[in-house]
């Protein structure tokens, strides 16, 4: 399954994981700054790292296309905090995959007809931003992983 997520502003952070045999995955991610991205190459999660701005939805598109060996995300979680982000999401999105819309900023109109006008056969879920049990389920993270817990603790700490 190849899992597509995208967080930071206009940019996109794509985590791509991609099933190969014996069940290996395989991760990209882009972020805000080169901060941002030293940070998550650092932590060691990803296997590459890659920029592209959340706006060039066809420079995106290419790099999933690339990355995926053509075959696109299964699964697509937007969660980037600006507008005009949809087509992006749709376009890096296989047909019969899913988009999932995790952010206000969001047009669903944009979303619907961008899909439509481009022929791309994507279901569409809207994200709330609530999930039972999130409070702990983030705690036993930080618990369980040394380096996400020091990124934390020098973030916010």
């Amino acid at each position: 399954m190849t899992c597509l997520k995208s967080w930071l502003s206009a940019h996109w952070t794509l985590q791509v994981h991609l099933h190969r045999q014996q069940s290996s995955a395989r991760a990209a991610r882009q972020l805000l700054s080169l901060a941002s991205t030293n940070r998550i190459k650092d932590l060691g999660f990803c296997d590459v790292v890659e920029s592209v701005k959340g706006m060039t939805p066809v420079q995106v598109n290419e790099l999933v296309n690339k990355l995926t060996n053509g075959k696109m995300a299964d699964v697509t979680i937007n969660c980037v905090n600006v507008p005009d982000q949809e087509m992006t999401a749709v376009l890096c999105t296989k047909d019969d995959g899913i988009v999932y819309f995790f952010s206000m900023a969001t047009s669903f109109t944009k979303a619907a007809l961008g899909a439509e006008g481009i022929g791309a056969d994507v279901t569409m879920i809207i994200g709330n931003g609530y999930t039972k049990g999130h409070a702990e389920i983030t705690l036993q993270e930080l618990r369980e992983c040394p380096k996400l817990r020091k990124l934390f603790e020098e973030l916010y700490a």
